[in-house]
């Protein structure tokens, strides 16, 4: 997918605005793989609440879709529906990590995998900071350079800043600080303002939670905080990334501006299409019959990317699918953050790590990510949650209960082994 988001690898063939890329014939592959021996065998296929909340979701998110051919046109129709059967593709991902994780082996190896592609992602950002120092006119991804600012994406794009907010918890709660110093370096120079909002609320989050640390290693913990707190105050001094400048008022005032023009046209949208939505992504369609081109050229100047989302998921969620689908996405974020909970209390060691670490990233982008929609057809961020959710479920239904293929490999602990015992989450 990276590479070709990057058009390293071109598409196969395109169908309307749709583009078909080669990741899309190995999903349905590995989709058939993992599903044909599941029929064949007649498998029972045990249901966890994620799924069945999720399922809710698409239900209301595909009706609202379905309503956009007679309400709004053909042409709008078969846009949103491509989009809706991207973000399919998207969230299955969920189903096919927990259905086809069968040994402890794997579970540890797609852990293993996901530290690895982090690593590499953040290496990246290093790496075009290097080169861009340099007279070698070559990048690795995005690099926007500026008169004022320089910042630094690399393959994911602008997304990463929040992808890259999971590995900074996961290696502070490993106690690796040299991890978490290189993939906090890494977020500064991407510039991304809101990933740093959302950073500090993590932060707060693991205060909290790791408050009731034993007293042996509370001195440790800390330190580690002090040493955190000391190396962002240095990254925002040195403008690394173009943080400071960002913050300042010329700039600020442009993006806060935007933004507010933004949520000000989804709110009307929502609130004209209060129970069922606009369809699937279809605010990007409706914003424009609301003016949003003269609206823009009044106070700055108008561009696409200014209504290509809502502004942020809440919004992005209300006018997809109205009231119904906003009361889903709480459902479901209420039920992610006790599956991660429950499979942090199931698991030691290493598992029981990232899961600590995909609850604290999970709460800081619902109250810390108020500027992006990431519940999207491309969304990378979206992507690792699933995955990490997926190996959540596997962990649940397989290794902790007494219908697991390896039952007990894996095992459930006491509850003054784990940190969410300490704080009673």
């Amino acid at each position: 997918m990276i590479l070709s988001f990057n058009d390293v690898i071109s598409p196969l063939f395109s169908i309307g605005d749709a583009d078909i890329q080669i990741f899309d014939f190995v999903f349905v592959i590995t989709t058939l793989r993992i599903i044909g021996p599941m029929i064949l065998r007649k498998r029972a296929v045990h249901t966890h609440p994620i799924l069945l909340t999720i399922g809710l979701f698409l239900g209301v998110l595909l009706v609202a879709t379905l309503l956009t051919y007679y309400r709004f046109g053909e042409e709008v129709f078969i846009g949103e529906l491509i989009a809706f059967l991207r973000f399919l593709a998207q969230v299955s991902t969920l189903f096919l990590i927990a259905y086809s994780i069968k040994t402890t082996e794997q579970l540890t190896l797609t852990q293993n995998l996901i530290l690895y592609i982090g690593y590499g992602i953040a290496a990246t950002i290093y790496l075009n900071i290097v080169l861009l120092s340099t007279d070698i006119d070559v990048k690795f991804g995005e690099v926007q350079v500026t008169e004022e600012t320089i910042r630094y994406f690399g393959p994911l794009g602008d997304q990463i800043g929040f992808i890259l907010l999971f590995f900074i918890y996961k290696t502070f709660i490993d106690k690796n600080l040299p991890g978490t110093l290189f993939f906090t370096g890494a977020l500064f120079a991407t510039g991304t303002r809101g990933a740093v909002i959302a950073l500090t609320v993590g932060i707060i989050v693991m205060i909290f939670q790791m408050r009731y640390e034993m007293s042996r290693t509370r001195k440790k913990i800390a330190m580690g905080f002090a040493i955190l707190a000391i190396f962002i105050s240095f990254m925002v001094l040195q403008d690394v990334g173009g943080i400071q400048s960002r913050l300042a008022d010329a700039h600020l005032e442009f993006g806060f501006m935007q933004r507010l023009t933004t949520i000000k046209l989804s709110l009307q949208v929502f609130l004209d299409n209060f129970l069922i939505g606009v369809g699937y992504t279809g605010f990007r369609y409706r914003a424009l019959d609301y003016g949003a081109a003269e609206i823009f050229d009044e106070k700055l100047s108008f561009s696409p990317n200014y209504v290509a989302t809502a502004g942020n998921q809440i919004l992005q969620t209300a006018t997809d699918g109205g009231i119904l689908a906003l009361l889903c996405l709480v459902l479901i974020s209420m039920v992610a953050l006790r599956t991660l909970k429950s499979a942090a209390r199931n698991t030691t060691g290493e598992m029981r790590k990232l899961f600590v670490a995909a609850h604290v990233w999970f709460l800081s982008l619902l109250m810390g990510n108020l500027t992006a929609a990431w519940l999207l057809p491309g969304s990378l961020i979206a992507y690792l949650l699933w995955i990490i959710l997926g190996l959540a479920v596997a962990t649940e239904q397989r290794f902790s209960g007494s219908q697991g293929d390896i039952q007990g490999r894996v095992v459930a602990v006491s509850p003054s082994h784990h940190m969410y015992s300490r704080v009673g989450l």
